[in-house]
């Protein structure tokens, strides 16, 4: 498997293929966003079997992302030192091109549990907020303290979780 990542500081490129070069997974998210697609998106096949974290692992992340809920991440380090000492074990290897003009890092990675192990160094050297969504209740990140709602489509007509929300708020106060 080979997994290319790359972020110009506002979106995340990502593209899985499989040992044949196959596309297996292709996905363009807003920062901080790849991690919880990997987590609880789609479940990803590759070579007739299911890329999947292990439930305590799973845990372990939806905790640490609790934590995350706030820019200070006081308690980030601790955490990361204690439950997730495993991702400094990661060596990654990355190349810097120019993309749009941009000086961009592009990660290359062979397997599924180093890249998770990189998208969850990144909740602490970027600074990630995580919440959940007072709409659908799942995870998002941000960069907005108070940022309530993900961008997520929530309606058939296509209106994201935040505009979802307030229709709801408008029509119980009628």
């Amino acid at each position: 498997m080979k997994i290319t990542y790359y972020t110009n500081g506002k979106i995340e490129i990502l593209v899985m293929k499989d040992d044949d070069g196959k596309v297996i997974k292709r996905g363009l998210y807003t920062i901080g966003n790849c991690l919880i697609d990997m987590l609880y998106g789609e479940s990803i096949i590759c070579c007739n079997s299911v890329l999947d974290i292990e439930n305590k692992v799973k845990e372990q992340i939806s905790k640490l992302l609790e934590e995350c809920s706030d820019h200070l991440h006081y308690n980030i380090p601790k955490i990361i030192e204690k439950d997730f000492a495993f991702i400094f074990e990661q060596k990654y290897i990355f190349q810097n091109v120019f993309i749009e003009n941009k000086l961009c890092r592009v990660y290359m990675m062979n397997n599924y549990y180093s890249f998770i192990c990189f998208l969850i160094s990144q909740i602490y050297t970027r600074k990630l907020m995580y919440k959940r969504c007072g709409h659908c209740n799942r995870f998002f990140a941000t960069n907005y303290i108070k940022a309530k709602y993900c961008k997520r489509i929530a309606t058939k007509n296509g209106k994201t979780c935040g505009y979802a929300s307030s229709l709801k708020r408008k029509n119980n106060a009628k």
